[in-house]
């Protein structure tokens, strides 16, 4: 995470850093928080698929717990 602190606010690597740490919440399965790195990733570049499609993933098995 420290990566992410350093990283400038709208640093297209910051969404990049954002966009792993998700990946790691995912493989964790902490799903609320994969949500939370991607939707941050998304307020820097919204057409980061590569984001949108793990915020997805991650509200899936969100949603999957509940049901």
């Amino acid at each position: 995470m420290q990566a992410i602190d350093q990283a400038p606010e709208d640093a297209q690597q910051r969404a990049v850093y954002l966009c792993n740490a998700a990946a790691c919440y995912l493989k964790k399965e902490m799903w609320q928080l994969a949500v939370e790195q991607c939707t941050k990733a998304l307020t820097i570049n919204n057409s980061y698929v590569k984001v949108c499609f793990g915020g997805c993933a991650a509200a899936a098995c969100m949603s999957k717990e509940v049901a």
